[in-house]
């Protein structure tokens, strides 16, 4: 399983999804800073706070364990070039799928299973699941998962502990996977606890630790690290359970409950055949319950139920949730955190069957969900969130949080095309795969723009189209680039592509911005001057030129910008400080001159102050890079390149 991740886990696409974004942010901003602060207006998520800045609405658990990469991403950058770090934020998922995969085998020991019921276990509660491709990005589902299956397994081995000391022990690494789980993410305060449900049973030995104990342990272990969360949960947000406001559980939960289990685009019958072993695994241990000592039968039932209910409870979650699919990822990406356990309990069933039998299905699983290794999601999931706006009627809608416009024309509001695609079954999580994986095959980049215009859900929805067609060549390299191999390291011995990302970079330029718009201008000057050393491009030189601005050097700032090279300086970037410098000094015609050399950013902002007065422009340059659903820049993996350079001076710019 190992070897299979490693070779499979393309580097390239870390920082591509809009969540894992932010949760790297976060780390960079605890190994930059000691703070948890990121820009406001960059991310769309992001929930602003009163001293300027906003805060990522996830959990803290993934981010702190990204620390150790992102404290290490500077020195590899500066070894190995801008990017050179991407693999380094790959290694905790990797092991924490590793992890996962190693309880799951354990648990399917523990519960009753040889050693072939246990590779089994291993394989389904990772290639052949949707978590396998979990484990080769930077999502928190791998943490998630880890969380729960070791709380089970913590359970589980503390009722067969022959002593009562290591009885408590493990009940006590249970409490603290299950805080673990909480602090990654703030909805599985309602899942946890169903793991740890075989603490409730007598222990199997006289001389193990007393239910009440292992319980009190259990909550002991836990209680730091609720502490930390809700400390956490007031700090950020201002109360508990507050970081999803304005979403709600507004989708019809049989609908989303069908579509969830059942339907081809996100149900996890499609992507976890396993499922139904393990039900039938669960219904023949209820009924051999009902035949055991009652004691001894009420134990082997709540094991049943710890394998089942966190899977069940993120269901029911999910299900009326309005985004029920998660928005990005392969598979029902809400649900993949339950399965390890399940995965056991399947192995438990797929052993007592002919090995032939037991290693042809645990094959078919594997082979389920191989596409999105080989295809990665995240060029998926940047393609399909550049969808155009759709009208729906407004019982529709009110499902959907207020992310969309009104109507251009009639009556009926818009949302966002991405919310509903996955209601179209051509727009399944196998097809797209499949389809980009095509797209990638063609022989040039004009064959592959070409094909992104014709998304196989066309013929079915044609409203559902792409909002920057042409694509750029810059989109194209990103989300469609040649077919090549991904693997873990590739960033540090695979040299320049543009095909991949750089997440350190991305996240250190956001705390340039975050320093910026909290006026802290010496912090700023700092990381400014760090981001260009490690990734000398116009984005990082136009933020250096923006901190000299603010702090009213413009002698400094005219030396750094001319001490660049032409092709850096000579771009849209740059030409939008020079343009908020010229205001500044009260050279309107200059200022309009630059600005329409930085009309290329593409930007709300940018677009408003070309039919504007300077006096009318925003103050910063941070404000011409807010509102990340309209613009191209900073969810590209090709941010912090420098554009096509401009040779021509604007007229009127002679004092510059």
């Amino acid at each position: 399983m190992a070897v299979v991740l490693v070779a499979c886990a393309d580097d390239r696409q870390v920082g591509r999804i809009g969540d894992a974004r932010q949760v790297v942010q976060t780390a960079v901003a605890i190994a930059t800073t000691g703070e948890v602060g990121v820009a406001r207006g960059i991310q769309l998520s992001a929930i602003p706070r009163p001293g300027g800045d906003a805060v990522a609405r996830y959990g803290l658990g993934m981010s702190l364990a990204q620390l150790p990469a992102s404290a290490l991403a500077p020195s590899f950058e500066k070894a190995f070039g801008p990017g050179g770090s991407q693999s380094l934020f790959l290694l905790a998922p990797l092991a924490l799928g590793l992890l996962t995969a190693a309880a799951a085998g354990r648990a399917a020991r523990l519960l009753g299973a040889g050693g072939r019921g246990e590779g089994f276990a291993v394989l389904l509660a990772s290639l052949g699941s949707p978590l396998g491709y979990y484990f080769t990005c930077d999502l928190s589902e791998p943490l998630q998962a880890a969380c729960l299956v070791g709380a089970f397994v913590s359970a589980l081995e503390a009722r067969r502990q022959e002593t009562r000391g290591r009885g408590l022990a493990w009940a006590g690494l249970g409490g603290l996977a299950a805080g673990a789980a909480v602090l990654t993410k703030a909805g599985l305060v309602v899942v946890a606890p169903f793991a740890l449900l075989p603490l409730l049973g007598p222990s199997r030995s006289p001389q193990g630790a007393s239910r009440g104990a292992r319980i009190a342990v259990a909550a002991t272990g836990a209680l730091p690290i609720l502490s930390v969360w809700a400390a956490a949960e007031y700090v950020r947000f201002g109360g508990l359970f507050r970081s999803y406001g304005g979403e709600s559980f507004s989708y019809p939960f049989l609908e989303g409950l069908l579509r969830l289990v059942l339907s081809p685009n996100k149900g996890l019958l499609l992507f976890f055949p396993a499922l139904v072993p393990a039900l039938v695994e669960a219904a023949r241990r209820w009924r051999a319950g009902a035949r055991s000592a009652p004691g001894e039968a009420g134990s082997d039932r709540l094991e049943v139920l710890a394998s089942l209910l966190p899977l069940a409870s993120l269901l029911a979650m999910a299900a009326p949730w309005w985004a029920w699919h998660g928005v990005a990822g392969w598979g029902p990406r809400l649900l993949v955190p339950g399965l390890p356990a399940v995965a056991a309990l399947a192995a438990c069933a797929a052993e007592r069957w002919k090995p032939s039998r037991g290693r042809t299905f645990v094959a078919a699983s594997i082979l389920l969900d191989a596409l999105p290794l080989i295809q990665s999601s995240a060029p998926v999931a940047t393609y399909v969130t550049k969808l155009a706006p759709v009208p729906v009627p407004a019982e529709v809608a009110r499902r959907f949080p207020p992310f969309g416009g009104p109507a251009s024309s009639g009556t009926e509001p818009q949302v966002p095309g991405v919310f509903v695609l996955n209601e179209v079954p051509l727009a399944s999580d196998h097809i797209t795969h499949a389809w980009l994986l095509w797209v990638r095959s063609g022989k040039d980049a004009r064959e592959r723009a070409r094909r992104l215009e014709y998304p196989p859900w066309r013929s079915s929805r044609p409203d559902l189209v792409s909002t920057i067609v042409p694509f750029s060549p810059r989109f194209v390299a990103a989300v469609a680039p040649p077919p090549s191999l991904g693997f873990l390291g590739r960033s540090v011995v695979g040299g320049p592509d543009p095909a991949s990302g750089k997440a350190y970079s991305q996240a250190l330029s956001n705390q340039v911005l975050r320093a910026l718009q909290q006026r802290k201008l010496d912090r700023a000057l700092d990381l400014a001057g760090r981001l260009h050393g490690i990734n000398p491009s116009a984005d990082s030189a136009a933020l250096v030129t923006e901190t000299y601005r603010l702090l009213g050097r413009r002698e400094t700032m005219m030396a750094f910008v001319d001490s660049l090279s032409p092709k850096v300086r000579a771009t849209p970037p740059i030409f939008a400080v020079l343009a908020l410098a010229a205001r500044d000094a009260g050279n309107e015609a200059s200022a309009r001159a630059w600005m329409e050399r930085a009309a290329a950013l593409g930007t709300p902002a940018v677009t408003a102050a070309l039919g504007q007065a300077p006096s009318a422009w925003p103050a910063d340059y941070a404000d011409f890079l807010a509102d990340e659903r309209n613009s191209t820049i900073a969810a590209l993996p090709g941010f912090g390149e420098a554009g096509s350079p401009v040779t021509t001076r604007p007229a009127g710019s002679g004092e510059r």
